[in-house]
């Protein structure tokens, strides 16, 4: 694992949305606001609601949002654990400022116009609402149902309904790249933490690690120790064989609101997620069509690293036929 460095003091590059950390009432009048005012580029999907009543929803952000494209999809969320609200707000800046600045800064439009971008900007609204880590007892980072443990606080995997909306996000597109949100560290760790053993991707989750921390200095990169089972990013790297890794954005869970902190942190992660939205372009693409009709085809992609072996298998896009897959330079 990489030693820590010290943080970096950056200047301030934006103020505050609010004079304390963006309630879930305040979120939905900030997509709202967002899909009236660029409703080409942003819409909302619904995924049901919470077990309190709560709307569980993702946007897409994409210069034809209605339309699916040959274009690498990438994911990001926040707010699986409801009290980690510095990952939160760096969330709902990339989502409003991927809108807001779309007609005035090129790096912005640059990107919506040749991404799928999706955003999943609470899985755990009530979680939120009383500010705790579990929701409804449950760990939700613990809940998916991808080497999921009974240790941890459940009865089942995907014992709740958010859990299963996030999974339904998941499986419903092909992410190249999916960026799960937490604080409580600070540390960009990706897979298998849960038994201290490098996957196939190893290299490739390095290197996404590397490119990461270039704009993030203060982050380590590596893996977790222990207890990394049944988690978010597990499930959509082991499931769809996505680069799914977790961000652990901040070191301290729910600190009192301040400016400074929320700038800070925003000064360097804003960098860090505009370098895995052009990730998300590099690697390999292409399509899958039927030979006599050109038809699409759902299909597993399958790519093997010269010296390395079988990388996690990847799937087509099934109404396009299309898949991407980040790869590092390389013979495959």
């Amino acid at each position: 694992m990489k030693k820590t460095l010290s943080i970096l003091l950056l200047s301030v590059m934006s103020t505050a949305l609010f004079a304390e950390y963006t309630t879930y009432d305040d979120l939905i009048k900030i997509v709202d606001s967002l899909t009236s005012l660029k409703p080409e580029i942003i819409v909302k999907k619904s995924f049901g609601v919470t077990t309190g009543g709560r709307e569980l929803f993702a946007v897409k952000i994409s210069d034809n949002a209605s339309v699916n494209e040959y274009e690498p999809e990438i994911g990001f969320d926040a707010g699986t654990h409801g009290n980690e609200v510095v990952a939160q707000e760096m969330v709902y800046r990339f989502m409003r400022e991927l809108v807001r600045s779309y007609d005035s800064d090129t790096l912005v439009k640059r990107y919506v116009d040749s991404r799928e971008i999706w955003i999943f900007p609470l899985i755990s609204p009530d979680g939120r609402m009383e500010l705790n880590r579990l929701t409804h007892g449950v760990n939700l980072n613990r809940d998916w149902g991808f080497y999921w443990s009974p240790e941890f606080l459940g009865e089942s995997p995907f014992e709740l309904v958010e859990t299963r909306a996030a999974a339904r996000w998941v499986l419903d597109n092909r992410f190249v790249i999916h960026q799960t949100n937490h604080d409580g560290a600070a540390l960009f760790a990706y897979h298998w933490g849960f038994a201290q053993k490098k996957s196939a991707d190893s290299t490739h989750f390095t290197l996404l690690g590397n490119r990461f921390e270039s704009f993030s200095p203060y982050i380590q990169v590596g893996f977790y120790t222990s207890g990394n089972v049944g988690t978010g990013s597990m499930f959509s790297y082991g499931v769809m064989g996505t680069m799914g890794f977790t961000m652990e954005v901040h070191g301290t869970i729910n600190p009192p609101y301040s400016d400074s902190i929320v700038n800070l942190r925003w000064s360097t992660q804003r960098g860090s997620m505009y370098e895995m939205l052009n990730c998300a372009g590099t690697g390999i693409k292409g399509y899958v069509k039927d030979a006599s009709t050109q038809k699409p085809l759902q299909a597993t992609v399958h790519v093997r690293q010269i010296g390395a072996g079988v990388l996690r298998p990847s799937f087509t896009e099934p109404t396009n036929g299309d898949y991407h897959r980040f790869l590092a330079a390389g013979s495959y």
